[in-house]
């Protein structure tokens, strides 16, 4: 049976991203920012006044060609693809 000694184990240091998509993502992951210290966070979004507004220092607006950057997707599913798919 091997004896291992934690000291000597040099274990890398964990880094925890979380990824917001849409107006309610980078809701969440905003108030994680907050909350939460060292956990890096993301927020994507085709609505670029809902990333304005968003507290993470990451952001990434797509589908700005079919939605024109404003108003996002509207909650429409499809057009929320084509974006995202825009982006590829």
């Amino acid at each position: 049976m091997a004896n291992f000694n934690l000291d000597d184990t040099k274990i890398p240091p964990i880094r925890i991203k979380i990824v917001g998509v849409g107006g309610g993502g980078g809701k969440i992951v905003g108030r994680i920012s907050k909350l939460f210290e060292g956990i890096d966070t993301i927020a994507i979004d085709t609505d670029v006044q809902a990333l304005r507004q968003c507290p993470v220092a990451m952001k990434v607006q797509i589908g700005e060609k079919i939605t024109g950057g404003r108003g996002g997707a509207g909650c429409d599913p499809e057009k929320g693809k084509f974006a995202a798919n825009e982006e590829r």
